[in-house]
Formats: structure tokens, C-alpha cells, sequence
């Protein structure tokens, strides 16, 4: 997977953290952060982060919105980018990412990661286990069926019932939903609380 960001998406990366053909997507998802005040305070796990685009943006509006986040992916040249602009973020895959031991997350952002990973059960688990007494995950998938962009990539066919099914399985008894759509692709914006 972590050739995935290596082979693709490193080359539509610019320097001020955007990302070719991707700009309308990440600021809705900004917005959709920046709309929920109560995230700049909270402690955040970025899972499948790549560079942390949205957390440079959101930096950017809100000096010290990252100071309480971190960002986890499979890819190293990811993560040196991230590191490079200030955003702290380690190279890990969720299923072997272990938090220290005083860390409780408030929320945790899937954007557009949900996808490519097989073992929702497993995610699942893991939030229940790394996740405050109450928390927050917000999550962002398409809702059409893509292919992998490289020989080792996975990719799966999501949709509004396995999105709702991860988030009940990750403790999330509230559900929001909102289908959007960008250049004629749709997407679903999903917020669940405990």
C-alpha cells in the first residue's frame, strides 16, 4: 500500500500542501472540520494521513489547530513531507500503530482511506481501544468504484450501509451523513459520536 502515495499521489503534491485534482475535495473536508470548533482543542488521529494536507490547510487558518495531532500512514515519503511542514505524523499502519499510554484520541479523521484497507473489524477494534471515553470520527469515501493505481494498492467498492456498520462496530451510536459530489464523482461525509 505504502507505494500507493510513493508512485501517485507524490507527484500531484504541490508546496503549499494541495494536491492536484484533489483541491475541492480537501476543502470541503476542511470545512467540514472547521465547522466543528470542538476539534481544534481535541486530541486527533489522522488515519492514512499521507502529507496531512488537510491539517497544513487547517494550521494554516488556525495556528496550533495541529498541536494536539497525528498523523499515521504506510507511506515514508508521506510522512517526511508532513514532518517537513511542521505536522507531526508517523510511518505506521493502523493495524500496528500503538499509542502511548496516556494518549486517548477524541477524534479520528478517515479520509478517503476506508477504501483501500480490508480488516474493517479490526479498525474498528483498534478506535474502540485507542478512543477517549467520548470521541469523534469523521470519515470521507467515494462512492464509486475505482481501481488501484498500482499492482500492490487494494481497493474496495464502499458504500452508506459498510461505512454505517464500521462506525456502529468503532462504538458510534450518532450518525451523520452527507453525499456530495466533486467534478461528477460522488462522495459520502460521514460524522459519528459516541
Amino acid at each position: 500500500m505504502n507505494n500507493y502515495w510513493d508512485t501517485q499521489w507524490e507527484k500531484r503534491i504541490h508546496k503549499d500542501g494541495s494536491v492536484s485534482g484533489n483541491s475541492q475535495k480537501v476543502e470541503f473536508l476542511v470545512k467540514q472540520i472547521w465547522m466543528r470548533p470542538h476539534l481544534i482543542k481535541a486530541i486527533k488521529l489522522d488515519v492514512g494521513c499521507g502529507p496531512c494536507t488537510i491539517a497544513r490547510h487547517l494550521e494554516n487558518v488556525c495556528p496550533g489547530w495541529s498541536k494536539d495531532y497525528l498523523g499515521v500512514d504506510t507511506s515514508s515519503v508521506a510522512v517526511v513531507d508532513a514532518l517537513n511542514h511542521g505536522i507531526n505524523a508517523i510511518e505506521s499502519s493502523i493495524y500496528s500503530f500503538v499509542a502511548e499510554t496516556t494518549i486517548e484520541y477524541d477524534a479520528f479523521f478517515f479520509f478517503d482511506v476506508l477504501e483501500h484497507m480490508e480488516d474493517h473489524d479490526k479498525i474498528a477494534k483498534k478506535v474502540i481501544k485507542l478512543g477517549a471515553e467520548k470521541y469523534t470520527i469523521l470519515l470521507n469515501v467515494p462512492l464509486y468504484q475505482s481501481y488501484p493505481e498500482t499492482p500492490d494498492g487494494y481497493e474496495r467498492l464502499v458504500d452508506v450501509n459498510l461505512m454505517t456498520k464500521f462506525l456502529n462496530k468503532a462504538g458510534i451510536r450518532k450518525v451523520i451523513q452527507h453525499v456530495y459530489g466533486i467534478n461528477g464523482y460522488p462522495y459520502l461525509f460521514m460524522e459519528g459520536v459516541t
